[in-house]
């Protein structure tokens, strides 16, 4: 309605409490050659979000995966959400470093990171449309990494008076697994933003630059994981603990957690996977 030029738009609204919808019959789509589909799907690699779409909805995950029905990519003219998470994540594999963190670390990467994440925004938008909209989601961007970067500093400064260390082991590491569901193998995949030690913990880390609640990776009972749209990122990160820990079995007699950081919840720390015990 703002930005139409052409000519007028005609608004008609109807609103009546005799309004009924009828007659509309379930989308089912039949099983002809589905399977060849699904072989070929399952070879090229599963990932958690691919499964996440079919447990939200299963028509949505046919269209998108198998059917190959989707929207075409288009040039934004703004940032979106996911913008902004690539620009975090991309600065963040850059230059946060493997090996054990000092504080000194994160004094040089809250001058760097920021910088490499203006970097990335500009390199999708350019320096002229980096304005507006644009301009606000880039400070936002760069002011809750900042705060990550901070909250980590106190855990590391904390940890060392109890004579503990955090080092990084692996970033953005490729994760894959085999599977084999009845008489089909299924490659599973995935991409871990962070594997560290902290203390006497192993930690699989999934950065989140959205806002996740503890209730969001919690969970009642294993059931609830496969049926619950809701617990998506538990799920996805169950996933990356069960394909690291398949191809490094000498972590599995340590003790292992797998947590999300919001970005816009720092304030909560690490968000770990947990079963709610009754």
């Amino acid at each position: 309605l703002n930005e139409y030029k052409i000519g007028p738009i005609s608004q008609y609204v109807f609103d009546s409490e005799n309004l009924q919808v009828s007659n509309i019959d379930k989308v089912v789509v039949r099983n002809k050659g589905l399977k060849d589909d699904i072989v070929m799907w399952a070879t090229q690699g599963v990932s958690p979000s691919a499964l996440n779409k079919y447990i939200n909805c299963s028509l949505a995950f046919y269209y998108y995966y198998i059917a190959n029905i989707r929207e075409q990519a288009e040039v934004e003219e703004f940032a979106d959400a996911s913008t902004l998470g690539t620009a975090i994540h991309k600065a963040l594999e850059d230059y946060f470093p493997n090996g054990i963190i000092t504080e000194d670390d994160y004094d040089t990467m809250k001058v760097s990171i920021p910088k490499a994440i203006e970097s990335n925004f500009i390199n999708v938008f350019s320096l002229d449309n980096l304005k507006g909209k644009n301009y606000l989601l880039l400070q936002i961007a760069k002011k809750v990494t900042t705060d990550f970067l901070q909250m980590e500093k106190q855990l590391v400064q904390d940890a060392r008076k109890k004579n503990q260390t955090l080092e990084v082991l692996e970033k953005e590491l490729d994760l894959e697994g085999k599977i084999k569901v009845q008489d089909i193998l299924f490659n599973l995949v995935g991409s871990a933003d962070r594997i560290d030690r902290f203390g006497d913990l192993l930690r699989i880390i999934d950065y989140k630059s959205g806002k996740v609640e503890q209730k969001d990776v919690t969970f009642e009972n294993w059931d609830s994981l496969i049926e619950s749209p809701e617990k998506g990122k538990a799920f996805q990160l169950l996933m990356y603990a069960y394909l690291y820990l398949t191809k490094h079995p000498e972590f599995l007699e340590e003790t292992v957690i797998a947590g999300n950081y919001s970005f816009k919840n720092i304030g909560l720390g690490l968000l770990t996977v947990s079963e709610q015990k009754e």
